[in-house]
């Protein structure tokens, strides 16, 4: 994949996004979107996509 410059934005699993993605997510990401190719945080895009796997945050309690 032929990339403009270097930068790689590797995922942060922030755990913001609850189950699905939201809007504070979308604009965490625009944010950071002319620095080159970025890897989103896992998350769902719907409720009905969720298969119930938990969150990095859920399975440290």
């Amino acid at each position: 994949m032929p990339l403009k410059n270097r930068i790689v934005m590797p995922p942060m699993t922030r755990s913001r996004a609850g189950d699905v993605a939201t809007d504070m997510m979308a604009n965490y990401y625009a944010q950071r979107a002319s620095a080159g190719l970025i890897i989103s945080e896992g998350t769902q895009i719907s409720r009905s996509a969720a298969h119930n796997f938990p969150r990095p945050a859920d399975l440290l309690r």
